[in-house]
C-alpha cells in the first residue's frame, strides 16, 4: 500500500491543524451515524463541521421525540 494513499492526502487534509483534523473526523462520525449520506454539498471548513454536527444531532433528537409523541398517541386512541 503506497504512504500516499491514505485521507490525509488524498482529500488535501495533509497540513491542517490537530483541531481542523479532530473537527473532520468527528463530523464523519455524525455524519456517518445519523445516516445523513455524504452529498455533492458539504461542509468546507471547521466552523460549517461543527455548525453541520449539532443540526445533525438536534435533527436525530427532534425526529426521535416526534416519533415517541406519535407512537404514544396512536397508542392512546387504540385502548
Amino acid at each position: 500500500m503506497d504512504s500516499d494513499s491514505n485521507w490525509l492526502t488524498k482529500f488535501g487534509y495533509i497540513d491542517d491543524s490537530d483541531y481542523d483534523l479532530w473537527v473532520t473526523s468527528m463530523y464523519f462520525t455524525v455524519t456517518t451515524i445519523t445516516t445523513v449520506g455524504y452529498g455533492d454539498i458539504s461542509a468546507q471548513n471547521a466552523s460549517e463541521r461543527i455548525f453541520g454536527s449539532i443540526l445533525k444531532i438536534a435533527g436525530v433528537l427532534i425526529f426521535s421525540v416526534t416519533s415517541g409523541a406519535l407512537t404514544s398517541i396512536i397508542t392512546n386512541l387504540d385502548a
